[in-house]
């Protein structure tokens, strides 16, 4: 098959992925964010502190990385040959 690939450019390209100062937990204390990460093809660090109405305080990092697919074409161009 040698036609091209459907990719799509990247345009998205950010610092920081996602900002959310506040979140609640359901009553087991475990909570759901979804994120939609920008288009940079980098390791994304997830960092998420805790407090309870008692003070007690938590603290987790964890890291995902993020892919798009890649397309070079190696080759002169078609107007010139």
């Amino acid at each position: 098959d040698k036609s091209e690939p459907q990719i799509e450019a990247r345009r998205k390209f950010r610092d920081t992925a996602f900002w959310q100062p506040t979140q609640r937990t359901d009553s087991s204390g475990q909570a759901t964010v979804r994120v939609t990460l920008p288009d940079n093809l980098t390791t994304w660090r997830a960092t998420v502190q805790a407090v309870t109405d008692n003070t007690a305080v938590g603290y987790g990092v964890s890291k995902v990385i993020s892919r798009k697919p890649f397309f070079v074409r190696l080759e002169m161009p078609r107007y010139l040959t």
